[in-house]
């Protein structure tokens, strides 16, 4: 009777780590792809308002708009997004948390990394003559300069501007809701910006997850810590069940076999 218990239990912990783990696996996104986006809209529209809406019959979080599409992806636990041209992958931001701050990595759709940018800061940048203390600021990851920054003194983060190394106004970034609480986006560069716009949407995702939620993210991260909780039982009472067995198949004596002359 003991043994068919623990026959029962065995096999319901395999069952239950092996659906965990393949609900966990079926969340993970491609994040890399050797198929180069060649479309304008991974551009910016001149000084144009590039404008995202929130797409509420989808699945992942996401905002959509003119064939773009920028979407909070499952598998991660510091809501990363990708950044889709005409349904082809442009760049991933990869968010990752670093001290009492955050480093978010640009990397584009073959995984190389182009900007890092610091968020949620009060590092001191010097700017001519000034200090300014930094909510957000950019380097570029080839040469390691920074290219552009967030004054802390002055910021939103429902509405803020992003300043270039020689104190201009290059991008500002706004988020908004209309009546009815469907979220939007609004980008809108200057005649001083020089950097992509795959580095402003990256950006524009790192604020506005203070007030979005996602089953889509909730779901990865239940399933990946059942995974291994279940996982570890698994592991420890295989143990156990593999010693039981051993020490009654020990314990059996053995049936004597006759001789005949």
């Amino acid at each position: 009777m003991k043994f068919i218990l623990n026959t029962v239990i065995f096999l319901l912990l395999a069952g239950s780590t092996f659906v965990t783990f393949s609900c966990w696996l079926t969340l993970r996104t491609k994040v890399k792809t050797n198929i180069s986006p060649f479309s304008n809209y991974e551009y910016w529209n001149k000084l144009e308002p590039i404008i995202l809406l929130e797409n509420e019959n989808n699945y992942n979080k996401e905002f959509i708009g003119d064939n773009r599409r920028l979407v909070y992806i499952c598998d991660t636990f510091n809501y990363d997004t990708i950044f889709y041209a005409e349904d082809r992958l442009v760049s991933y931001f990869d968010n990752r948390y670093l001290n009492g701050k955050q480093r978010s990595l640009l990397k584009n759709h073959m995984g190389e990394i182009s900007y890092i940018v610091y968020s949620k800061t009060s590092f001191k940048l010097n700017i001519g003559q000034d200090y300014i203390q930094a909510e957000l600021y950019i380097r570029n990851a080839h040469d390691n300069k920074i290219v552009g920054y967030v004054n802390k003194k002055n910021f939103n983060k429902y509405d803020y501007t992003i300043f270039n190394k020689n104190g201009k106004e290059i991008i500002n970034i706004k988020y908004s809701e209309d009546s009815s609480g469907l979220k939007k986006i609004i980008i809108t560069p200057t005649l001083e910006n020089k950097l992509p716009l795959k580095l402003a949407l990256g950006i524009s995702s790192i604020y506005i997850y203070d007030f979005i939620t996602s089953k889509c993210n909730l779901y990865y991260v239940v399933s990946f810590i059942l995974s291994w909780i279940f996982l570890g039982f698994f592991f420890m009472f295989s143990i156990y069940y593999s010693y039981t067995i051993l020490k009654n198949m020990n314990g059996t004596p053995r049936r004597r076999t006759g001789h005949y002359v």
